[in-house]
């Protein structure tokens, strides 16, 4: 037996998406590689992005870490003077380090919200959840894959120096104070290996966004 449509109307099956972590370390090129798969059609969500607009003067965020660490931690501007708080420029690591715990819950809230917003829209087969402490903070329970951007220490220490024109105790006092990289590579699910050329950095994050699609 046979069934006649007819005029009606059928909704169109949306695609499912992947969610997916994203992390590596200072200077390895985790930026670089999100502009990639974005370029690609991925959806990126950053969590430093997110942090900034939460820590705006007047938003929630801004005012439980007033109230935590005082006014000297802004500028003239009444804005979180983040500078202040760079790799090779604090003084005050316990400072980072509570601005970073109160800033966690919110950042998650946000990130999953979009997330989910992203997962509703259906146009983006891939959504990548850029998160620098993401081992750091416990999240790799959450996704079923992670990808680390890599290089070996000794060039993530030269890349540091170079970028941020720091010396070099500063740059390896920088280093000492993340998780290492080699420890993140053993966590990931796959890898991205920055050491080599720009082409040859897009060419695994073409093949891993493509792999991950497919598995959508």
């Amino acid at each position: 037996m046979g069934f006649n449509l007819g005029d009606v109307e059928l909704a169109p099956i949306k695609p499912k998406s992947v969610s997916v972590g994203l992390t590596g370390g200072i200077a390895t090129g985790k930026s670089t590689a999100a502009g990639m798969f974005r370029s690609l059609g991925a959806a990126v969500i950053d969590a430093d992005h997110v942090a900034r607009e939460l820590a705006r003067p007047g938003q929630n965020a801004w005012h439980e870490a007033v109230a935590a660490l005082g006014r000297e931690i802004l500028t003239d501007r009444e804005e979180i003077d983040w500078s202040r708080l760079a790799p090779g420029v604090n003084q005050n690591p316990r400072a980072k380090r509570k601005l970073e715990t109160i800033l966690q819950p919110h950042v998650r809230q946000a990130m999953e919200q979009r997330r989910q917003e992203l997962i509703r829209a259906a146009q983006h087969r891939v959504i990548l959840m850029d998160i620098p402490l993401l081992f750091e903070t416990g999240q790799q329970e959450r996704w079923n894959e992670i990808i680390v951007v890599h290089i070996p220490e000794d060039l993530q220490l030269t890349r540091l120096i170079k970028r941020d024109g720091l010396q070099r105790a500063a740059a390896r006092k920088c280093l000492d104070a993340q998780m290492s990289i080699e420890i993140k590579r053993l966590m990931a699910t796959r890898l991205i290996d920055n050491s080599g050329t720009r082409a040859q950095t897009r060419s695994q994050v073409q093949k891993i966004y493509h792999q991950l699609k497919a598995h959508a």
